[in-house]
This record gives C-alpha cells, sequence and structure tokens, in this order.
C-alpha cells in the first residue's frame, strides 16, 4: 500500500506541475513559460524547432517552476540519474517522446487544463511511462551523457 502511495504521490506531483509549474487558476490558460514550452513541442514536428531548442525551452519551463526540486527528486529516483541531472534528462525523454510521436502535446497539455481526474490519471501514468521508457533508450543507445545516480 505505500508503494502504492509513494506512486500516486509522485504522479500528483508531475500532474500539478503537467507544464512543469503549477497548476493555473483558469483551466483554459497555462503560464507564459508552460504554454510557450508547449507551442515549442508542437512546432518540433513542423521542423521550426530543433530537440535541443525544445529541452531548452522545457529546461527553462522547469526553473521557472515552484515544485522544480520536488520534480527532480522525483525524477532522480524515476530516471536512476543524480538530482543535479533529473531535470535535463526528463527534459530530453519528454522531448524525445514527442518527437517520435509516441507522446502527444494534447496529453501533455491535458493534464494541466483535464478536469476528469481518470482522464489525468491516464494522462500523468502514460507521460511518465513515456519518459520513462524514451530515456531507457536514449541512454542504451549512447545519446546520453549524464552519470547514474549515485
Amino acid at each position: 500500500m505505500l508503494h502504492t502511495v509513494r506512486h500516486l504521490t509522485a504522479a500528483a506531483l508531475v500532474a500539478s506541475a503537467a507544464g512543469f509549474g503549477t497548476v493555473p487558476a483558469s483551466a483554459d490558460k497555462l503560464p507564459l513559460s508552460e504554454d510557450e514550452f508547449l507551442e515549442d513541442l508542437e512546432r518540433l514536428g513542423d521542423g521550426d524547432r530543433t530537440q535541443e531548442d525544445v529541452v531548452q525551452s522545457c529546461r527553462s519551463s522547469v526553473r521557472q517552476s515552484d515544485s522544480r526540486q520536488a520534480m527532480a527528486e522525483m525524477m532522480s529516483g524515476l530516471l536512476e540519474v543524480a538530482e543535479r541531472d533529473a531535470m535535463t534528462a526528463m527534459c530530453t525523454a519528454l522531448v524525445d517522446a514527442v518527437a517520435s510521436r509516441r507522446l502527444s502535446v494534447r496529453t501533455i497539455r491535458s493534464i494541466a487544463v483535464e478536469d476528469d481526474t481518470d482522464r489525468v490519471s491516464f494522462a500523468v501514468g502514460r507521460l511518465l511511462r513515456e519518459i520513462y521508457f524514451a530515456h531507457r533508450k536514449l541512454r542504451t543507445s549512447g545519446q546520453l551523457s549524464e552519470e547514474p545516480r549515485p
């Protein structure tokens, strides 16, 4: 049971940080840095942005988040990287998942604006799975340079 509570807490943390900030007061408008990051993700498929540009946009959005420390701790555990590398690893994996069309911007955006708890839970689960497996793929292919968590 405690294991499940930990997972639910981690999922709630990610859900509350959907665009990597806090849930907006207005359900139809995300804070500017989050919205800009999601727009960059959407333009990734158009060729207007490189993956590296969008990873930097993600990192910038994360730096502005009130929950950045808690997210770094949780992602460090999930991705098995040092805490200092966790947000870069998460952003890199997230951008890779979107670029390879395993995860949609619509799914990410729905976490912040959806009212239905079941849909949000499903979207958060999918988000965490895709980040985890994209990270594993990048790590095993040698495309990541971060050190494993001590």
